[in-house]
């Protein structure tokens, strides 16, 4: 399926091209001179997906193949974890909670990634107990630039809502909107324990 962008020297902005195979299409750009003339050319490779081929996953794993768009049908709850529940590996990732919960007991972080360009939405998260500092909701490392955290809601007895590297400079260029954190937690006498919502 062919699609045509404006004529972009007079037509400045972003554009959506609709395809209709759901498989790899590619994307031409020809690049023209004033006159008209083909003076550049870029080939794009553009994955396309419906709703019912996203990956679906609905156990704690790590998450490996770059620019997937992966959601959840369910909710993930695993108070037997060993090591953080949904772990970013590869690079252009998506996780699209769709509404669902990751929910553990254990003291480690619902989603983690290290990976430029990380996506993490529409999650509901509630980890660990007691505040402890290794219980994180969403936990970007110092090496994931570009990325975005939206439309998610962590509440529970987690040290760090959403974290973003406190220890160092935190990803560059990286986005988080529209986010409901609420975490809090008290000692075994009843006193609170200090946490925090985004760092």
């Amino acid at each position: 399926t062919n699609g045509t962008f404006p004529d972009l020297r007079t037509n400045m902005g972003v554009y959506r091209i609709n395809f209709t195979q759901q498989n790899l299409q590619y994307l031409r750009l020809r690049i023209l001179d004033g006159y008209n003339a083909v003076v550049g050319m870029s080939i794009y490779e553009i994955r396309i997906f419906s709703p019912e081929n996203y990956p679906i996953t609905n156990n704690c794993q790590t998450l490996s193949t770059a620019g997937e768009y992966y959601r959840l049908t369910g909710n993930i709850v695993n108070d037997t974890l060993t090591s953080d529940c949904m772990i970013i590996s590869a690079q252009n990732v998506t996780l699209d909670c769709n509404g669902y919960y990751i929910a553990s007991t254990q003291n480690y972080s619902g989603v983690y990634s290290n990976q430029y360009n990380t996506t993490v939405k529409n999650c509901n998260v509630s980890m660990g107990t007691d505040g402890n500092s290794n219980a994180i909701g969403i936990e970007m490392t110092n090496a994931a630039d570009y990325s975005s955290v939206m439309n998610n809601t962590i509440i529970g007895e987690m040290d760090y809502g959403i974290s973003f590297a406190p220890g160092d400079d935190g990803p560059e260029n990286s986005l988080i909107e529209n986010n409901t954190v609420d975490v809090s937690a008290v000692n075994s006498t009843g006193g609170a324990i200090a946490t925090t919502g985004i760092y």
